[in-house]
């Protein structure tokens, strides 16, 4: 009872969220086009899932391997809109985490509230592709990078997190290595070499796939316009 009674207000956002996100389109059966094309990748085996996001599909690979191991079950676009809608709710709270951790508890709320009511995030939760896991990872890396900098703590979770953005997002790396930029300026911590580290073996984990991706996309810009 204490526990509802101190966070009566969060769990109320929370609700919220669930609220405005399970609608009509939540259950609509199938795919559109968008959606089947991605759901046809990470249909595939898993070494034929990074062939094609090099050679034709251009996105990275992390959402293909989450969403993968459900893509055979029954209901499967509900299951993966469901699964959109946990990493959204979970931003709602890693929002509340950031806003508490700038500020206090009531700012937090606030923030949360925020993206709870946001109809770019409730649109996107019901579209079976990779935005709500990239800006879940994105807010993360934000609340260990204020963690990071005001204690100088969590080093390595800001590492993985970090890494799983970079395996998110086409340009993810872009953020991570101006956040280090960032860092260095602010503090030169030792800690911080090591969080690079881990980030930087990510980036190169994925720098096969975005040279081929990068080649790929500008022969066909050349192409369109020859």
């Amino acid at each position: 009872m204490i526990f509802l009674k101190r966070n009566i207000f969060l769990i109320f956002i929370l609700f919220l969220s669930v609220f405005l996100r399970l609608n009509y389109d939540t259950f609509i059966v199938g795919y559109n086009y968008d959606e089947f094309a991605m759901v046809s990748v990470a249909k595939d085996d898993i070494s034929q899932i990074f062939k094609t996001i090099a050679q034709i599909d251009y996105h990275a690979p992390l959402y293909y391997l989450v969403i993968h191991p459900f893509i055979h079950l029954i209901n499967s676009d509900l299951i993966l809109r469901l699964l959109n809608i946990a990493f959204s709710l979970i931003n709602v709270y890693i929002f509340y985490k950031i806003g508490k951790l700038l500020i206090n508890k009531c700012f937090g709320l606030v923030l949360a509230l925020l993206l709870a009511v946001n109809h770019l995030q409730i649109s996107i939760t019901n579209f079976i592709k990779f935005y709500c896991l990239a800006f879940l990872l994105f807010s993360i890396s934000i609340y260990y990078l204020i963690k990071f900098i005001k204690n100088d703590k969590n080093e390595i979770k800001l590492a993985i997190t970090n890494s799983f953005f970079i395996l998110s997002n086409t340009l993810g790396f872009i953020w991570v290595f101006i956040e280090y930029i960032v860092l260095y300026k602010i503090k030169k911590s030792k800690k911080l070499l090591n969080s690079f580290i881990i980030s930087f073996l990510a980036f190169l984990l994925y720098f096969p796939i975005l040279l081929i991706q990068t080649k790929n996309a500008f022969n066909s810009i050349i192409s369109a316009h020859g």
